[in-house]
């Protein structure tokens, strides 16, 4: 997306992935940067594109040592290890290795006196699909609420009965319309949150089957409130300036670097989203509706 829109001459993959213990099918170039080998062909591949300058937002000195050695003559990063020597400070402290990577970027950029305004912009979705999404959501109760289920991993995914329970609060407080968006393994999960939705208010939840992704950021621009534990739908609706209400497994997965993102979290020290009551979603629920 980013050298779509011209920020980037090229994208130099990293490929380190780690294989599961059941052992998932091996293609060989998801791994050449793996290991001692992996490594040296890291360092050949930058020294092909001859860079300057680089800068390290990774908190393991490999990456550093990789660019020293591929001879980029300009080389800044966190320097919270043996990076550091081959690093140009400012260097963070070592407690900000825990940080959450926003932050720790953040705090990184600062300290080097760049600018650390909030700059993004709404994504450009194209006119055909925006006019299609419109289209399909004209009849529908406004506002729109959209209850991202989606996670990369089910570590992440907040309990189905807890979004069905909050789904019946939401309706049943105010007006408009619930749409479910998820990718194609969520949709049993979509189907049994509409499924155990009171039936009185049951047409009024939608489930994003069938979606492309920039069907969703166009639903996105549409819609006033997120809810869920899917962060990519987090950042959308955040940089679309809407209030996002999104559950978390713990204090230190939290993504907040925007006023209109707010966070639902487990108690005191505890870790899991089944931590997260259904009561604190709706607290927090019924204070940002009343805004939209």
């Amino acid at each position: 997306m980013l050298k779509e829109e011209g920020f980037l001459k090229a994208i130099l993959p990293l490929s380190r992935k780690v294989l599961t213990k059941e052992g998932a099918e091996r293609n060989p170039d998801d791994y050449k940067h793996q290991g001692f080998r992996g490594f040296w062909r890291l360092v050949c591949d930058l020294k092909k594109h001859h860079f300057d300058e680089v800068w390290i937002f990774d908190r393991r000195p490999l990456f550093a040592w990789a660019c020293y050695l591929a001879g980029i003559p300009k080389r800044y990063g966190y320097g919270f290890k043996e990076d550091r020597f081959v690093l140009h400070g400012p260097f963070m402290p070592k407690q900000m290795r825990k940080l959450h990577a926003r932050a720790r970027a953040t705090a990184f950029m600062a300290a080097h006196g760049l600018s650390i305004q909030e700059t993004e912009l709404p994504l450009k979705v194209g006119s055909f699909v925006l006019k299609k999404i419109k289209e399909k959501i004209e009849t529908l109760s406004k506002p729109i609420i959209l209850f991202g289920i989606g996670a990369t991993d089910q570590h992440r995914k907040w309990q189905t009965q807890s979004f069905s329970r909050v789904a019946a609060h939401v309706l049943a407080q105010f007006q408009g319309t619930l749409y479910i968006v998820g990718g194609p393994k969520e949709m049993a999960e979509a189907r049994t949150i509409k499924k155990h939705v009171p039936d009185i208010y049951r047409d009024r939840v939608m489930i994003s089957k069938g979606f492309s992704i920039e069907d969703t950021l166009a639903l996105a621009k549409e819609s006033a409130l997120y809810f869920g534990n899917d962060t990519f739908l987090l950042n959308v609706m955040a940089m679309e300036g809407r209030p996002t209400l999104t559950v978390f497994r713990s204090a230190g997965d939290v993504l907040a670097y925007r006023q209109n993102m707010h966070a639902l979290v487990p108690p005191d020290d505890k870790c899991g989203t089944e931590y997260v009551t259904v009561e604190a979603a709706y607290q927090l629920l019924d204070r940002y509706m009343k805004t939209i």
